[in-house]
């Protein structure tokens, strides 16, 4: 049927699935929450001699992986936003997939971090609510962001690429890219900082 067609004029095939949500009044006020919620963290964990020490390049890029950590929370909030594809479907579009990989691997060093603490003898409830907004934006380690690259590699190697064209997976892309290149420059930080 396409070889009948004039050059140039193939039509492509039916995309299976919903359309695209597109972005709403909603999805902006989400962000703005997000928005609130990093600039509270910020404002907990900032001293004002933070800026005027010798770490004030190691404190931006600590910052930034805070930034990049409530970004993919809010990512991965407006991908399960209705109408959305199915979970299966949103596990293997690999900016979900980023969001996903990154916040899992930094809940688990926070757990990881909890239960030294309660086997230390310290009582978690025993934070202001400042400490935690503090505690749960903080960035995870360097293997937070290294399983992003795994992660992608896995769904290529198992034929489960399934990127959407819509806005929301290419925002998880994006900052999937994000932490990859957060990760890599955490290391002449280390060295020079």
């Amino acid at each position: 049927m396409i070889a009948n067609c004039p050059a140039g004029s193939a039509r492509k095939p039916a995309r299976r699935g919903p359309p695209c949500r597109p972005f709403t009044l909603l999805d902006g006020m989400i962000l703005i929450g997000g928005a609130a919620v990093m600039f509270a963290a910020f404002h907990s964990r900032w001293q004002p001699n933070d800026f005027d020490t010798d770490h004030r390049v190691r404190t931006v890029h600590y910052e930034s992986g805070s930034f990049l950590m409530i970004c993919s929370l809010l990512v991965l909030t407006l991908r399960m936003r209705r109408p959305r594809p199915s979970i299966r479907r949103i596990v293997w579009q690999p900016g979900s997939a980023a969001c996903l990989a990154v916040i899992l691997c930094g809940l688990y060093e926070k757990a990881d971090f909890e239960m030294s603490q309660i086997i230390a003898g310290s009582s978690p409830l025993d934070r202001p609510a400042s400490a935690w907004i503090s505690f749960m934006t903080c960035p995870p380690e360097y293997k937070g962001a290294s399983v992003i690259p795994i992660t992608w590699l896995l769904l290529v190697l198992g034929r489960r690429w399934r990127p959407e064209p819509g806005w929301i997976d290419r925002a998880g892309r994006l900052l999937g890219w994000s932490w990859i290149v957060w990760m890599i420059s955490d290391t002449p930080l280390s060295c020079y900082w």
